[in-house]
């Protein structure tokens, strides 16, 4: 202005909004096995195209190669060899197996159903058809909610602890070790599993 003074409020409304900048478009999920089936698709009817074309192109190259071809009977050639990739398109089309997409619906059918009506996870819903074979792809599980998978109830199997292996078989030892330590004991004796790391880690230490 050139003069004077002005009042402006400006507002930030729908996309301009930060947390409407901020966010994403969601990712739509799919199954590692459907991602699978479309990778063996996809090279499968390159493979198939490519089959075709080599069958169409090569007699023609050899024709073309031989005589000299009129313009009318290039076109006339030409749309031959269209018509023939067709013919060979829809011939080899049996390479690609279309039957495995209706297999694997099927088969997810089947697992949906074992899986509700196991007696041993009584009031399981199946809520996503990619579930079973997204449970067989776990490798590893790894949770801060105990409670949640295990019913609070948790069975000590191993503990490593770098220089030392704890087992239920030494846990009573651990568990002597631990109160001699507490009470100000350095001479306690190691768990009997760790007695050779211990032994190699302190022969290391001392040379």
């Amino acid at each position: 202005l050139a003069s004077g003074e002005a009042l402006a409020l400006v507002l930030y409304t729908g996309t301009d909004t930060r947390g409407a900048m901020n966010s994403a478009p969601p990712r739509s999920k799919v199954a590692s096995v459907d991602l699978q089936v479309n990778l063996l698709a996809k090279v499968l009817f390159g493979l198939t195209a490519s089959t075709a074309l080599a069958m169409v192109a090569v007699p023609f190259i050899q024709r073309a190669a031989s005589s000299r071809l009129a313009s009318a009977e290039m076109s006339q050639q030409l749309l031959q060899a269209l018509l023939d990739f067709c013919r060979f398109l829809l011939l080899f089309s049996s390479i690609i197996p279309i039957s495995l997409r209706v297999a694997l619906d099927m088969a997810k059918l089947v697992y949906k159903l074992q899986m509700t009506s196991d007696a041993r996870m009584p009031g399981l819903q199946v809520r996503s058809s990619t579930l079973p074979e997204e449970l067989g792809g776990i490798d590893f599980l790894l949770t801060d909610k105990t409670g949640t998978l295990t019913r609070n109830e948790m069975l000590f199997r191993k503990l490593h602890l770098g220089f030392a292996f704890l087992s239920p078989q030494t846990l009573g030892e651990a568990q002597a070790a631990v109160a001699h330590a507490a009470a100000g004991e350095d001479d306690a004796p190691p768990p009997a599993g760790a007695s050779s790391d211990l032994g190699e880690g302190g022969g290391g230490g001392g040379g």
